[in-house]
């Protein structure tokens, strides 16, 4: 089958970049043949219909752009809605979904595509809508990351904010995820104490590692999301928390230390993400 693909997010952060590395593989794996990948949301949108073409099926990454009604989420319905009226056969995959109208159109659209989302508070939003969907982990936790050995312990690491100036106190460690690449991203982790973020995917690195965080949410759910989909009570704080309280909220966090190994538990145990039998 030939697969074109709509919003290849590999040149936006390494966590991205995992992301598309995955799902290439996977539906390589499946026997099929990515026609297209389609770097971002509005890159090469005027050969939308020829992509469609010459394709079998038509593959959105979600990821976090599917909220709020904004231009662009609304653009890769268009995207989904063309490739139906085409023939094809298609997925929304990967994603968040929140705070999206749509009309009777798109939700047959929705109801006869696979959906999976990455986490429950997603899931239950489309179901409002009558649209089923499946659940799986973010596609960057399931790429194999080996063990680098002879790397310094850290008590404390600092990643990137999302809505606010980032958080870098002095002689503490800090990290960009659109720097370093994953898997140095990963080990340090596996080696560090606490990690302190306010970005999805440095979140899901942090997971990956094991390693406890004190997380800040984002523009939206998908951190709190997480959290309520695997059952554990920890604690994610708002986007604009003052810099000044977060020592406060990283003690909060460290009184739930039970709560993460429960969360990594959980995580570790979920089954990887396929589109075999999904197009």
């Amino acid at each position: 089958m030939k697969v074109a693909i709509f919003k290849d997010t590999s040149r936006y952060h390494k966590g991205c970049e995992k992301v598309m590395e995955y799902l290439h593989n996977d539906i390589w794996s499946c026997g099929h043949e990515i026609t297209e990948s389609v770097q971002g949301n509005k890159d090469r949108v005027g050969e939308v219909d020829s992509i469609i073409a010459d394709a079998d099926a038509v593959v959105v990454n979600g990821e976090g752009t599917m909220h709020h009604d904004r231009p662009v989420p609304h653009q890769l319905l268009f995207t989904l809605k063309k490739a139906k009226k085409a023939g094809k056969r298609t997925a929304l995959i990967n994603t968040v979904w929140q705070s999206m109208t749509i009309d009777d159109e798109m939700k047959d659209v929705l109801k006869d595509t696979y959906i999976s989302v990455r986490e429950v508070m997603s899931h239950d939003a489309l179901l409002k809508d009558g649209i089923e969907s499946d659940i799986h982990l973010d596609l960057s936790y399931f790429v194999d990351v080996p063990v680098m050995d002879g790397l310094p312990q850290n008590e404390l690491v600092i990643g990137k904010f999302f809505q606010q100036k980032d958080y870098r106190p002095e002689n503490i460690p800090h990290m960009d995820i659109f720097h370093i690449e994953w898997n140095d991203y990963v080990n340090t982790l596996r080696n560090t104490d606490w990690f302190v973020t306010g970005r999805h995917h440095e979140l899901y690195a942090a997971c990956k590692a094991r390693c406890k965080f004190a997380a800040l949410s984002g523009n939206t759910w998908k951190n709190e999301g997480l959290m309520k989909t695997a059952g554990v009570n920890i604690p994610i704080e708002a986007p604009h928390l003052l810099h000044s309280r977060i020592p406060e909220f990283l003690e909060k966090c460290k009184k739930k230390k039970k709560e993460y190994d429960k969360l990594f538990d959980w995580m570790e145990a979920q089954p990887k993400f396929t589109l075999a039998d999904k197009l």
